[in-house]
């Protein structure tokens, strides 16, 4: 299920977004719209010393959950 633009009213891009939120996130040049899970911190594979922030988000698109870098997230969706 793609969001359109019809049923997105705003975008907050400033938002963390809370467990239950419908977000947004843009990877490639294609945009993913989910409900946010949960964030957690990895640091298991990257060569720098600090740990990197993830999104746990299930996406209506693809029926699974999927995990996105933190910065990938462009805003919490309100419908």
């Amino acid at each position: 299920m793609k969001l359109t633009e019809e049923v997105v009213v705003s975008v907050r891009r400033d938002a963390e977004p809370q467990e239950g939120d419908i977000v947004r996130y843009h990877v490639d040049n294609m945009d993913f719209d989910g409900m946010y899970i949960t964030s957690f911190f990895d640091d298991r594979g990257f060569d720098t010393k600090e740990s990197v922030e993830f999104h746990e988000v299930f996406v209506f698109e693809t029926g699974q959950l999927e995990r996105f870098f933190a910065f990938e997230l462009r805003g919490v969706l309100e419908l």
